[in-house]
């Protein structure tokens, strides 16, 4: 009896020992599981902080380019226009001959050869637009320049003061920095003082069967500029043979672009549409109002 009694204990006693020891193993594989997951989670973490870290270097660097481009283009405000009459029965009708860069960025056709002014802050007045008008669904009225190319109407109404007659874009599509010319003919019925006008430039791209307003960076995109002389040296007004009307009458005039190397680098492929207001200070009511639709294609 008393050695079964012995046996009893002796079991209890090695179950116990063995359910210790069982419990401390797993507890020691938990500890070793959580260890190795953290160390995992850790180095997961360090991952994705390399990548942002990464990701927010090429930011920067992409934002330092755009900006050298921008001070770039600015500076190139300064060129000297030249003009020279073209054959025609309406007097005053004159070609003028400037990069059209200056009218997507800095309305070189409103620019005398001297150097551009800002602010007092050092900043030019480029306010984001509040609630832009979406591009139109319906083209009917738009001008197609071929069945490839560009499409474009003047979007003016009684009261505007330009209206645009003719526009071409060639090529079209044209290739990121490859060479591109623009001809725009167009009628003035006023005159024209840029200190004292308002331009909205308005810019939508088509992503996944949807337009994505462009927004206002660095003073380029979905834009308000206040004060046009911010970005060129402006002319008091706009004189004879560029866009000034002589004894009220409607005059013509046509600015063709020289062939030039597209610096627009951070336009990616796509379709776009472009509309610009011109406004007078004070007033609502649109002076001069264009719209396009056009499309990039791959560098040359």
């Amino acid at each position: 009896m008393r050695s079964i009694l012995f046996l009893l204990v002796t079991l209890t006693c090695l179950s116990l020992v063995v359910s210790t020891g069982t419990e401390h193993t797993v507890r020691r594989r938990i500890r070793r599981q959580d260890h190795s997951t953290q160390a995992d989670l850790i180095h997961h973490l360090t991952q994705e902080l390399e990548t942002l870290s990464r990701l927010n270097a090429e930011l920067t660097h992409e934002n330092d380019a755009l900006k050298t481009e921008n001070n770039r283009l600015t500076q190139q405000c300064s060129v000297t226009q030249h003009s020279q009459s073209i054959p025609s029965t309406t007097p005053l009708v004159q070609t003028t001959t400037f990069p059209v860069t200056h009218v997507i960025n800095h309305l070189g056709s409103l620019c005398a050869p001297a150097t551009p002014t800002h602010t007092a802050s050092g900043r030019p007045t480029a306010v984001p637009i509040a609630q832009a008008p979406l591009p139109p669904s319906d083209r009917s009225g738009f001008m197609h320049d071929g069945p490839n190319g560009a499409s474009w109407r003047d979007c003016g109404s009684s009261v505007s003061w330009i209206h645009v007659q003719r526009f071409d874009l060639q090529p079209h599509p044209f290739r990121l920095h490859g060479p591109v010319s623009m001809t725009l003919h167009a009628t003035v019925n006023h005159d024209l003082h840029p200190q004292d006008m308002v331009l909205d430039v308005i810019l939508y791209k088509m992503m996944l069967t949807k337009w994505f307003e462009i927004p206002c960076t660095i003073d380029l995109g979905t834009c308000r500029y206040t004060n046009i002389c911010d970005y060129c040296a402006c002319q008091k007004s706009i004189t004879a043979g560029t866009l000034l009307n002589i004894n009220n009458e409607i005059q013509s005039f046509a600015f063709i672009s020289e062939h030039f190397r597209n610096s627009l680098s951070w336009i990616e492929t796509g379709d776009y549409y472009l509309k610009m207001i011109l406004y007078e200070k004070g007033s609502a009511a649109a002076r001069g109002c264009f719209e396009l639709f056009f499309y990039t294609t791959e560098r040359a």
